[in-house]
């Protein structure tokens, strides 16, 4: 399973754990015994309620976080982009509600093989009307969640709830600038609704780069800004790895590409590593930005791919913190004087060793 699913999986499974372990504790504070009576009227072991409902918790929140992730991740995933939103929230509805039967059925089952009993549906007829009206609302408060997360990078959500960005904070960071080459041809030749749809399935196929702990720092326009915490981004060279996955991916679709638009996309890149301030800015539109020299010169940096005929170009500086890798060859391009700056920034050409 790849890493970002894994984590989607994760927190599908706390959040559904936490939720049933709230729904038991809440039933039971309100003075609803049945549950309990039940048990301690047909069990044939000596299992007593406490574990048992700490068993209900894990085995009802790993069955749902499973349910609802394989729900989020492929099938809403699928319909989102076909359906209209109206099909698409009665269709999601209908699944969410598909779901908690079954995960209603997986509860009864669960107790009977633990404590080796015979109940059925029927004698929780109560508290399954109960469960599901329950169960539909937290799926709903779970989706907007992952929703929000999903749109403010993965992570970020907490950090803002906890107000880490609140005050700015400096810390060391990779940024990777993403740039569509020849995009002003390719938008005059296929107009500007089919140059959208260009753009939004090469960004589909930027998801690869999750895979190398990369996060989406914004989109402008053709362009995409990655980041990394430099011990992900380091590690087995992921910074520079999450580029040519990502130009695999545009390779092996090319014929789609080509059926689609008549262009196979071509990205150039540039990378750099240093100092950034990050902080949440805006009042009327609140976003985390990050601020500092390093943004610059890595855009600047990314103008020279052009130049010296080459999709990925890097700064000495992470140049000389990259780890040994014989998948990568690396050609020196000397010092250059970018746009706007001072001093002379040495910069190299990398690219995939195919020898």
């Amino acid at each position: 399973m790849k890493r970002k699913n894994f984590r989607i999986l994760l927190f599908y499974i706390l959040a559904w754990s936490l939720a049933i372990g709230f729904y038991i504790f809440l039933r039971h504070e309100m003075g609803d015994h049945e549950f309990s009576d039940i048990i301690e009227k047909n069990k044939q072991t000596d299992i007593s309620i406490a574990k048992t409902v700490i068993y209900q918790i894990l085995v009802l929140g790993i069955s749902a976080g499973t349910i609802f992730s394989v729900i989020d991740l492929y099938i809403a995933k699928y319909f989102r982009n076909v359906l209209s939103l109206g099909l698409f929230f009665i269709l999601i509805t209908l699944l969410n509600l598909s779901a908690l039967s079954i995960i209603a059925y997986l509860a009864i089952f669960s107790i009977n093989e633990l404590l080796q009993i015979q109940l059925s549906l029927d004698d929780f007829t109560k508290g399954l009307h109960v469960f599901i009206i329950y169960g539909f609302f937290v799926s709903i408060l779970v989706a907007f969640i992952r929703e929000m997360d999903r749109k403010l990078g993965t992570g970020n959500l907490w950090k803002l709830m906890i107000g880490k960005f609140y005050k700015p904070r400096q810390l060391e960071r990779i940024f990777m600038f993403i740039d569509l080459t020849s995009s002003t041809r390719i938008a005059e030749e296929i107009g500007n609704i089919k140059y959208s749809q260009l753009l939004q399935d090469c960004f589909k196929d930027l998801a690869v780069v999750a895979d190398f702990s990369a996060e989406v720092y914004q989109y402008v326009g053709d362009e995409v800004v990655l980041n990394w915490n430099p011990a992900k981004g380091l590690k087995n060279n992921n910074a520079i790895h999450a580029f040519y996955a990502f130009q695999e991916r545009l390779n092996n679709s090319a014929n789609y590409y080509l059926e689609q638009y008549g262009v196979v996309p071509k990205f150039k890149a540039s990378a750099h590593i240093g100092q950034v301030t990050v902080t949440e800015v805006g009042e009327l539109k609140s976003e985390i930005c990050y601020h500092g020299d390093i943004l610059n010169t890595t855009s600047r940096i990314q103008s020279l791919c052009a130049t010296f005929n080459s999709s990925l170009l890097i700064s000495d500086r992470l140049k000389n913190r990259l780890e040994k890798d014989i998948l990568l060859k690396h050609e020196s391009l000397g010092p250059h004087l970018l746009k706007g700056k001072i001093e002379k920034v040495s910069i190299w050409k990398t690219a995939l060793n195919h020898d």
